[in-house]
């Protein structure tokens, strides 16, 4: 855990996320989406899924997460017009595994090494299934962060924080958060990829240019 977050960290002093953007991608999983970015009737969404792709830990560090349902209901629409309004591809666990795929596959030097699995892994080393952590960098959703309060107290926690297992009371309510919810619908959408996973999650709080801010890291592998 710890190495992920280091590697994180200097790729992210260095000005390095990856730089894949999603535009409508053929398929995901077998089904096809329309391009729709030059439709009128489907005007942007202003949505946002701001994360960090590092290859060399498998890891995805989510910086801010906007649905285009919540953006479109913050807009003043209801959230039938609102559903009604969301393009095909609006899913977090979908936009995020395509752009993952796309990272995996392709050689730009810029993208990192590619992590070393144990030889008994039953992942290839382009496999998107090698996904080990899913993070939440800087948490600002104000029921996530009760509830990390609660479980960690309000001073500064520094790393490597807490750790829980699915087997605790404070596991369960971390799971149970809005943004842990982004990692469970993941875990969900792709299980024919990941398979069955017993995640566990570290939280801490860091001070960052003067403000204290929780984070969670939630560990995926199942090697």
């Amino acid at each position: 855990l710890g190495e992920a977050f280091e590697s994180w960290y200097r790729q992210i002093g260095a000005g390095n996320p990856a730089d894949a953007v999603v535009n409508a991608p053929t398929s995901i999983q077998d089904k096809s989406y329309t391009d729709v970015s030059g439709d009128d009737d489907s005007p942007p969404t202003q949505a946002i899924y701001e994360c960090t792709y590092l290859r060399s830990t498998a890891t995805i560090i989510a910086q801010d997460l906007k649905s285009p349902l919540s953006k479109l209901q913050r807009a003043g629409f209801s959230k039938n017009d609102a559903l009604a309004s969301l393009p095909e591809l609006s899913r977090y666990s979908d936009v995020i595994w395509y752009i993952w795929t796309e990272i995996l596959s392709r050689n730009d030097p810029r993208d990192g090494p590619v992590d070393t699995l144990p030889e008994n892994s039953r992942y290839g080393p382009r496999d998107p299934g090698r996904l080990r952590y899913l993070g939440h960098d800087f948490v600002t959703s104000p029921t996530t962060e009760a509830i990390m309060d609660e479980i960690m107290g309000t001073g500064t926690v520094a790393w490597p924080g807490y750790t829980f297992g699915m087997d605790s009371e404070q596991g369960l309510a971390l799971m149970g958060t809005p943004n842990a919810g982004a990692t469970a619908w993941v875990m969900r959408d792709r299980y024919g990829e990941l398979g069955r996973r017993r995640p566990r999650v570290t939280v801490w709080k860091p001070v960052v240019a003067g403000y204290s801010y929780p984070c969670m890291l939630w560990y995926l592998a199942d090697w």
